[in-house]
């Protein structure tokens, strides 16, 4: 009876998600999902790389303005950004060039469902609400491929009866596969080798060694070692790996986002999830009293509540994900596996949990852009056979984290086509008012706008000095109109250029969408009125902070083109003397700081420099 429920529940849950995949919008999840698509779009080659520069990024070069394309998200290239993703990641992702982007989604709903009968026909019956095949973005691509390749070949080394020669080749040429997608199912070659190493399989094991290391030396020599190690080499340049004591303040932090964070509150998140353990626990004891099992499934109900609330709670339901990295949070089950003494001592639980401390170890990055459960999603073939192996899917506390399950997969669910809808309203809407270069105060507007990213040019300005900073840009390039993207809350515009000069607003537009959640935008067309003096100030400034960096030919480009403007001020003249000077062209030199004292010939600095200069002049003659 257990056993039909189980099938008509995953029948209707297969059902669901293919009609979620046929509806869904053709919009973006993450900035992971915008980079991929955007390498698929506009990459060369059979891997996609590199994302050609337009005219603006190619002349403002690899800074932080075009803050979408640095690492770990991408690396600088020569006209261009290589894209921080394995090869055979943005080579799978090209398919939406082929079938577009509704079509992936399909393709890879196909998958997620295939890994969720995969799990049936071993006997976790319920396991297609385990994996977090919806709380990610409907289905991460790479993970699910790597999840469903790492899977068997786990699966062949832990369950004894699967356990033959054949097998153990067969799943490490999977296995290897699924390391080209994920490195980080890397972690499982060596557990594989252990356990098989404990158990003296020593010929299952020169078997598995050898079929993986041919396999992965082809697939890296396919691409080419640095195209294979680029996203692991990006991701661990960040500033916690360059001395040993940020590394261990940082493996702390890890740990806590993995493996706790439920939110920005850190005392609350413990609280938390401290009622989820003791649930569990209570829950799982065969001998208890009717109260303590109605608190257990209490703190359960209140656990998935909590969940629901913590994110849809926030502004930007999407974004809260952000903060809430636990592994407990995206894996609820977890949690029996980890109170459960049955589960524990599967030698499949050892052998997760080692795998989870290393994964804490070695993680790059555990908060920000990247949510830390799906960083440690190569420890769930070993947690699920963990939980085979232990026999308590029919117990009480399992069912109280099923149910926990259900409501996040809905939750998720709701809050995946709320996205995709938001950032499909958001493009089109936009796409009649904008034009090009767009400047955005975060990096998560850009986000949105992926499909676009091949017509617009995108920059970021989240103060009033780096969105000077890029009008003057913009300026010396001869540009008459900049669109300014802001929140409508954002008062950027007023803080930077109050009176309305030397840019002014030409045409302020509202553009509002969502239907979950209601986001709402201004867009400003900006004016550069490129006549008026009232760049020189910004020119002057931004030539002397290039001079401090040591860039004196672009300081004094900067610095002609304010003189440009009133050729009549002294200062300016002095200031190109001074540059000049700075350059080794002492006589053009003379001839400006004279200029200069021509119109004030009381000019502090430029009598000063006009003195060194004849002090220089004697010196030489002499």
């Amino acid at each position: 009876m257990r056993l039909q429920t189980a099938r008509g529940a995953l029948i209707i849950w297969s059902i669901g998600l293919a009609a979620l995949a046929i509806l869904m919008p053709a919009g973006s999840w993450t900035i992971d999902d915008a980079i991929k698509s955007l390498a698929a779009q506009e990459g060369s080659g059979v891997w996609k790389s590199p994302i050609p520069y337009g005219e603006l990024r190619s002349a403002l070069g690899f800074q932080h303005a075009n803050a979408v394309l640095v690492p770990p998200f991408a690396e600088p290239a020569e006209g261009g950004a290589k894209p921080g993703f394995s090869p055979y990641v943005r080579a799978w992702v090209g398919l939406e060039t082929v079938l577009s982007h509704k079509g992936l989604i399909a393709v890879s709903t196909v998958l997620a469902i295939a890994a969720a009968w995969l799990l049936f026909s071993w006997g976790v019956t319920w396991g297609f609400l385990l994996l977090p095949l919806t709380f990610y973005g409907l289905v991460p691509w790479e993970h699910l491929l790597a999840l469903m390749l790492s899977f068997p070949s786990m699966l062949f080394v832990f369950d004894g009866e699967r356990r033959t020669s054949s097998r153990i080749a067969a799943g490490a040429v999977l296995l290897a596969v699924g390391t080209a997608f994920r490195l980080d199912h890397g972690v499982l070659v060596l557990l594989a080798g252990v356990a098989l190493l404990f158990d003296r399989r020593y010929r299952e094991l020169a078997v598995f060694a050898a079929a993986y290391t041919v396999s992965i030396a082809i697939l890296i020599a396919l691409p080419g070692p640095a195209d294979f190690f680029r996203q692991s080499a990006l991701n661990h340049h960040l500033p916690a790996w360059s001395e040993f004591g940020a590394y261990i303040a940082s493996r702390a932090r890890a740990v806590y986002d993995t493996l706790f964070a439920l939110g920005s509150n850190a005392l609350v998140s413990i609280l938390v999830l401290s009622v989820l353990a003791v649930s569990v626990w209570a829950l799982d004891r065969r001998r208890e009293s009717k109260a303590a099992l109605a608190a257990g499934w209490a703190g359960a109900m209140l656990f998935a509540a909590w969940c629901v609330r913590v994110v849809w709670g926030a502004d930007l339901p999407v974004f809260a994900l952000v903060t809430c990295g636990s592994l407990f949070f995206a894996l609820p089950w977890v949690m029996l596996l980890i109170v459960s003494p049955e589960a524990r001592k599967t030698r499949a639980m050892t052998y997760a949990i080692a795998a989870l401390i290393l994964g804490v170890l070695l993680m790059p990055v555990s908060s920000g852009v990247h949510w830390g459960a799906r960083l440690l999603m190569f420890a769930l073939p070993l947690l699920v056979i963990a939980l085979k192996q232990a026999d308590i899917a029919s117990s009480r506390a399992f069912a109280a984290v099923l149910m926990i399950c259900v409501v996040q997969t809905l939750s998720s669910a709701a809050l995946v086509y709320g996205r995709y809808v938001e950032t499909t309203q958001h493009t089109s809407r936009l796409l009649a008012h904008a034009g090009t270069p767009l400047v955005m105060t975060t990096r998560r507007q850009a986000i949105d706008l992926h499909s676009t990213w091949d017509r617009y040019e995108f920059f970021t300005a989240s103060t009033s000095g780096a969105l000077k900073s890029l009008l003057v840009e913009f300026y010396l390039m001869q540009r008459d109109s900049v669109w300014l993207h802001l929140d409508v809350t954002d008062s950027l515009l007023v803080k930077t250029f109050a009176e309305n000069k030397p840019v002014w607003p030409h045409r302020m537009t509202v553009i509002n969408c969502g239907n979950l959640w209601r986001q709402q935008w201004r867009l400003y067309r900006l004016v550069m009125n490129r006549s008026s003096t009232d760049w020189i100030p910004l020119l002057e400034q931004a030539a002397g902070h290039t001079m401090e960096a040591g860039d004196n030919k672009r300081a004094l480009f900067m610095q002609e083109a304010a003189l440009s403007l009133n050729p009549g001020r002294a200062e300016a003249h002095s200031n190109l003397a001074l540059l000049l000077a700075r350059l080794g062209k002492y006589a053009e030199a003379e001839r400006a700081v004279g200029r200069a004292l021509e119109v004030d010939s009381t000019l502090a600095p430029a009598l000063e420099l006009a003195r060194q200069l004849r002090q220089r002049g004697s010196s030489s003659s002499n």
